[in-house]
């Protein structure tokens, strides 16, 4: 395959095109004329060659050029170490302290030429090759410039070397200095086979990356089979580079990053380098069997997905808010190093268990396909509101502890019942694929609240065992959207919810035997209401599904919600009494009004007394009592409640 360049693409909207400037290698000019200049970075040194750079040789025009070198940084100089240098005896090299320009006079017949600068001592001159290498050439000048002038006559292959930007008073490079270790490293898929189209071309292949940096304008490099260009990208809109390849091959990116996708690029390797500032990579649907994530100190976000990877280490994320590593067979996985992740997604890991006690700021849990013997504690979940356990195999679960719950998938598993009156916020369920029969199912319709259209909300429930046979008119008027349709004929139980009340307690009996709360009971059977109410207070009446009952018993034909309304047994509880006054200062209960010496009593609401005591002569006692939110003041047939 003929390469192409470098093509670039606009995928989105957000995402902005980057134009390479130039090549990452420095090159001696070809043509004879004014100099090119060039200025470098620290930590940033460049490869730098003959005109004809490393395939080609020199050109042998016998032209005198001239590469003006200077240093970005302030108190530092260029230092260039030449490693191979293949030149003839007539080529010459001379290489100048600061910044000079050639020659330009004209000669006897008028026309200008250049030549070597007039006046100047170089600093180093190399005529043919040097008895010993490296040659080591450092700048002497003020500025820490240096100026190289060749005379080029042959078209031998001419040089390598390095270019540096060395800090004043630090170490010089020699042969031994490494050059600029790449921040990334990625190899294509070497095994990849390309088809061929009728003509015997074969098909392209590319690689798509797209990068955000650490500040605007800021400049990287990306090198390929072509050698390294040069990018402007931004840090605030992500930039997009589209490269073609061949199977087998590298790709390093220079630069600090805060974001990094490379993913769906069939990557077989992948090397992280030194990234301090980089918050978002994502590696996914890649081939990559094995990642070092330890040198990410920043790192917010981590794409894994879909790789080949047997083995994954966050434990030094822990900045980390974000984690998916799905489908990717680890066995383990540990986030108690991760304090700070809300989003976690381990589908089909390989996990048999999953220690999330130290993850309280969790809020989507994603971790089905996994064959758990021991679910996470959820009691440390507290912020949990997205959960996902498909395909577990679970046949039990209590999620009673996760009240901010808004979505739940624990589809294609063994579950028979499920209690999710405690979760009022679940917009969506799926608990498709169980083994729910059909009174189960009607339980969880009539267990869901009331939503609103706008709400969208969506209940899964197809293929189960009561499927074809729940009772769907459970769900009239709720505003729930459904995979299912029962025709009601599976079931022939109900159940009884018992409203909550503060001043006494419901029981049910059926066929003289106590029934608790929420058991089955078969329809048509009669049943028995008794309340309780605590000391101070009656029943007044008795409600069904907020309709007054007629007697203390009906015969159950439907779920439904029963209620009991308990007052003051003085039946004065909207009545004022004047001459009795009760207030609650700091620790003490002070009465005013009662009958003076004679009896009174204080409860709590649960009926226990606290205190019992004769008023005096004035019908006055203060009293220090224990904290209570509520109290009742009794005396014969006055009782008042004081609340704190």
């Amino acid at each position: 395959m003929i390469k192409k360049v470098l093509f670039f693409v606009l995928f989105v909207l957000s995402f902005v095109t980057v134009q390479a400037q130039s090549s990452g290698k420095i090159y001696q000019p070809g043509s004879d004329g004014p100099y090119f200049e060039y200025t470098i970075e620290q930590g940033k040194p460049k490869e730098y060659y003959d005109a004809g750079g490393p395939e080609r040789g020199m050109r042998g025009n016998l032209v005198y050029t001239l590469l003006r070198l200077k240093p970005l940084n302030s108190d530092s100089h260029i230092t260039i170490v030449f490693d191979e240098m293949n030149i003839d005896q007539f080529d010459e090299l001379r290489i100048y302290d600061g910044l000079i320009e050639l020659n330009n006079e004209p000669n006897e017949d008028g026309e200008y030429e250049y030549g070597w600068p007039k006046g100047i001592t170089p600093n180093t001159t190399i005529k043919g090759n040097p008895a010993t290498m490296p040659v080591i050439v450092k700048s002497a000048s003020a500025d820490g410039a240096v100026s190289v002038a060749f005379f080029c006559a042959s078209e031998m292959p001419g040089w390598k070397g390095m270019i540096y930007c060395v800090k004043n008073g630090d170490p010089e490079p020699d042969e031994n200095t490494p050059t600029l270790t790449p921040n990334f490293t990625f190899q294509v898929d070497p095994g990849i086979v390309l088809d061929e189209d009728e003509e015997g071309e074969k098909e392209e292949l590319f690689v798509n990356l797209e990068l955000k940096g650490i500040k605007e304008n800021q400049t990287i490099q990306i090198e390929d089979g072509y050698g390294k260009r040069d990018y402007t990208i931004g840090a605030q809109v992500a930039n997009t580079v589209k490269l073609e390849v061949d199977p087998g091959d590298y790709i390093k990116i220079y630069g600090d990053l805060s974001m990094l996708n490379a993913a769906a690029n069939k990557f077989t390797k992948a090397e992280i380098g030194k990234n301090e500032k980089l918050k978002v990579l994502n590696l996914s649907q890649n081939k990559i069997p094995a990642v070092d994530l330890t040198r990410l100190p920043d790192l917010r976000e981590l794409w894994l997905t879909d790789n080949k990877i047997t083995s994954i280490d966050i434990s030094n994320l822990q900045e980390l808010e974000e984690f998916y590593g799905s489908y990717n067979e680890v066995g383990e996985l540990r986030t108690t190093m991760n304090p700070k992740l809300s989003v976690l997604s381990c589908v089909g890991m390989g996990l048999k268990e999953l220690n999330l006690n130290l993850n309280s700021n969790l809020e989507i849990l994603t971790a089905g396909n996994n064959a758990f013997e021991t679910l996470p504690d959820f009691n440390k979940l507290p912020l949990l509101r997205s959960l996902d356990l498909e395909s577990t195999g679970i046949s039990d679960i209590d999620i009673s502890m996760l009240p901010k719950l808004k979505s739940l998938d624990l589809s294609d598993n063994n579950l028979t019942e499920i209690d999710l009156t405690q979760n009022s916020f679940l917009n969506t369920i799926d608990l498709d694929k169980n083994k729910f029969d059909a009174c189960a199912i009607n339980d969880v319709m009539y267990m869901l609240p009331q939503k609103t259209e706008t709400d969208e909300a969506v209940l899964r429930m197809a293929n189960n065992e009561g499927t074809a046979t729940c009772d769907n008119t459970l769900l009239e008027g709720k505003n729930w959207n459904v995979n299912f349709n029962g025709d009601a004929t599976g079931c022939e139980t109900v159940r009884l919810r018992f409203e909550t009340n503060e001043h006494g307690t419901i029981s049910t009996m059926v066929e003289g035997k106590q029934i608790p709360e929420w058991t089955p009971i078969k329809k048509g059977k009669e049943v028995k209401v008794t309340a309780s109410p605590i000391n101070g207070y009656e029943l007044k009446k008795l409600l069904l599904d907020g309709e007054e009952l007629s007697n203390n018993t009906f015969n159950i034909s439907k779920y439904g919600v029963l209620a009991a309304v308990f007052v003051l047994t003085s039946g004065m509880e909207n009545m004022e009494i004047p001459t009795v006054n009760v207030v609650i200062e700091g620790g003490n209960v002070i009465i005013k009004g009662l009958k003076a010496n004679e009896n009174y009593q204080i409860f709590d609401l649960s009926g226990k007394l606290l205190h019992n005591d004769k008023i005096d002569m004035n019908g006055f006692a203060m009293v220090a009592i224990p904290a209570a939110k509520t109290i009742l003041v009794r005396q014969d047939n006055i009782a008042v409640k004081v609340m704190r």
